[in-house]
């Protein structure tokens, strides 16, 4: 009995919470709205803010994560000497290696995350957005 009790608590809270995330992502949860509103969104941070909204914790979200890397890359790239360029380029490889022997498609997206956040500070850092 009280595992049943314990089983039907913890579905409870997994329900409660679960609406609550999906509320959070401005569109509707598909790939194609999630694309197109991070394609859209006027800033580096205002798509990163949908991805990470709208982010399924799946290696779909490297499409999603290399849609706002590009976006914020275009803030900065243009303005980073060579020295800079190799730094972000490293600290991209950091990301990647974080999770490269990981096995499972979160860990896609956790790299996915960890990219599109370090082109978010870059953004903010070298372009003022």
């Amino acid at each position: 009995m009280i595992i049943r009790a314990d089983f039907g608590l913890i579905l409870g809270l997994l329900l409660l919470v679960a609406p609550v995330e999906a509320a959070d992502c401005p569109v509707e949860r598909s790939g194609d709205n999630i694309s197109d509103a991070i394609e859209k969104a006027p800033t580096c941070a205002a798509a990163q803010k949908v991805f990470e909204a709208c982010a399924y914790v799946a290696s779909i979200d490297s499409m999603f994560g290399g849609l706002v890397t590009e976006k914020c890359e275009k803030d900065f790239r243009t303005k980073l000497s060579a020295a800079q360029h190799k730094t972000y380029d490293r600290e991209k490889d950091a990301c990647t290696r974080k999770y490269a022997k990981r096995e499972g498609t979160m860990y896609r997206s956790f790299e996915a995350m960890c990219i599109s956040k370090l082109a978010l500070s870059y953004s903010k850092r070298v372009a003022g957005k």
